[in-house]
């Protein structure tokens, strides 16, 4: 009784490691990067409140994302490095992110790598 119970608590233990991972298998990233193009609604400095473009399988996760900020790269039109200030209300921009959509409301990205305002028509 005591091996199997031992037996037990290992293989159990392993399962919670193995779940626990950051999406790694093997040194396989699960995450994969991706990008949409938003209507900027609010820029509060930390976070950009968009939304995304109808036919973009975002916009079926959610009408309204915060979009952080705080490790993105952020490029004007001609892929030149600005700051958060430049990015303005009503501004159409493409966000590159790890695929991830936290499920909350509004809905939350937290790992975007780049943030590009695109041409005002």
């Amino acid at each position: 009784m005591n091996k199997f119970f031992t037996i037990s608590i290992v293989f159990l233990f392993s399962i919670f490691i193995v779940s626990c991972s950051n999406g790694e298998v093997n040194g396989d990233n699960l995450e994969e990067e991706t990008s949409f193009q938003a209507t900027i609604l609010e820029n509060n400095g930390t976070y950009l409140a968009v939304q995304p473009e109808e036919n973009s399988p975002e916009n079926s996760s959610a009408d309204q994302l915060h979009v952080s900020v705080s490790d993105a790269k952020l490029l004007d039109e001609n892929d030149n490095e600005t700051t958060i200030e430049d990015f303005l209300q009503d501004m159409k921009v493409n966000i590159t992110y790890n695929g991830m959509i936290a499920e909350s409301y509004p809905a939350q990205i937290h790992k975007v790598y780049e943030i590009k305002i695109l041409p005002q028509n």
